[in-house]
C-alpha cells in the first residue's frame, strides 16, 4: 500500500451524479488511491459527520450545502459534469478562491467555461480518466492551483456588475419600446402566414 501524498484533511467537494452510487462516485474521485479515507455522502449531517477533518476526498451529495463546504476545499471537482448534463455553476467555488476542475459536461454553462477554459481559469477535462492525475498535479503544485485561481478571477471581472447593468436596462426600457417591437413581430407573423397560404 502507498503513502499518499495527499494531506488528511483536504476536502475535495463534488456535487453530486446522478444515477450513480455515491459509493462509485466517490471511488472515482479517491480513484487509486484506496487507503484514503472517504465519506460516500453526509445526508443531513449525520452518518459520518464526525470524520469530517480527517478525509482526504469528501463527497457532497446534497442540495444547497455546496456553498459552506468550499471554504474546505483544496481543490473543487464538478462531478456531474463527468457523467451528467448540464454541469453545474463554477462561479461559487471560483469565488471562494478555489481552482476548479470539470469534466466535458457543462453545456449549461457553455459560455463561461469556454472563457474560463480560453484564460486556463479552470482545468475541463474530456473524461474521469484524466481526473487523478489532474488533482494529483493541483494537489501537489499549490502555484498551479494559484495560477488557475488568479485567471478565473480576471475572468469573472469582467462580468462584475452585470446584474446592475440589466436592472438598468430593463429599468430604462420604454414601454413604447416593447410595443412596437410587439407590433413589428406581429406583422412578421402576420406577414409569414400569408405567403404560407395560411390567414
Amino acid at each position: 500500500m502507498s503513502t499518499p501524498h495527499w494531506t488528511p484533511g483536504t476536502a475535495t467537494a463534488i456535487g453530486s451524479l446522478p444515477g450513480t452510487d455515491p459509493l462509485e462516485a466517490a471511488r472515482t474521485v479517491a480513484g487509486e488511491l484506496p487507503e484514503l479515507p472517504y465519506l460516500p455522502e453526509l445526508p443531513a449531517r449525520g452518518v459520518g459527520a464526525d470524520m469530517i477533518g480527517r478525509t482526504a476526498a469528501l463527497l457532497v451529495d446534497s442540495t444547497g450545502e455546496l456553498r459552506d463546504w468550499y471554504e474546505t476545499a483544496a481543490v473543487v471537482v464538478i462531478g456531474k459534469s463527468f457523467r451528467g448534463v448540464g454541469g453545474q455553476n463554477p462561479v461559487e467555488p471560483l469565488l471562494a478562491r478555489k481552482p476548479v476542475v470539470c469534466g466535458p459536461h457543462m453545456e449549461n454553462f457553455r459560455f463561461l467555461v469556454e472563457e474560463l477554459v480560453a484564460e486556463n481559469g479552470i482545468k475541463q477535462l474530456a473524461s474521469d480518466q484524466e481526473l487523478i492525475p489532474a488533482l494529483d498535479q493541483l494537489l501537489a503544485d499549490p502555484s498551479a492551483a494559484n495560477r488557475i485561481i488568479k485567471r478565473a478571477e480576471t475572468v469573472l471581472a469582467q462580468h462584475d456588475g452585470a446584474n446592475a447593468r440589466t436592472a438598468r436596462l430593463i429599468l430604462n426600457w420604454k414601454p413604447a419600446n416593447l410595443a412596437q417591437k410587439a407590433t413589428r413581430n406581429a406583422s412578421r407573423s402576420d406577414a409569414g402566414g400569408r405567403q404560407d397560404g395560411k390567414e
